[in-house]
């Protein structure tokens, strides 16, 4: 399974993410899932690093299936949407193969 965590401040603003561990759903490289939720997290990666000016410590080990995202300047506008879309598009991962594969939490730091 394949839990993400989304890290927010007490203005409830998206600070950062964690995902980790791989989803099951079908072999390796043939897990659609899998495949999906890294492309999306990925991409949100890529877009804050290029599109926005926050700066980004990203750590990842692909062996656990682990991308951990901590973010300086969130409060841009840019970087909210971005996080908003990542949890948007998780969202419905969600909704169409289950919480047996991807679950999505809310911490506050």
């Amino acid at each position: 399974m394949t839990e993400v965590t989304f890290i927010k401040d007490k203005k409830d603003l998206l600070c950062g993410f964690k995902s980790e561990g791989h989803t099951g759903y079908g072999d390796k490289g043939e897990d659609i899932v899998c495949a999906g939720i890294s492309a999306l997290v990925i991409n949100s990666v890529n877009s804050m690093e290029r599109l926005t000016t926050a700066d980004l410590n990203v750590t990842s080990n692909e062996i656990e299936g682990l991308i951990e995202c901590q973010i300086e300047g969130y409060d841009d506008n840019d970087v909210q949407l971005l996080l908003k879309s990542l949890e948007l598009g998780l969202q419905q991962i969600k909704k169409r193969y289950g919480e047996k594969f991807i679950r999505i939490e809310k911490k506050e730091v």
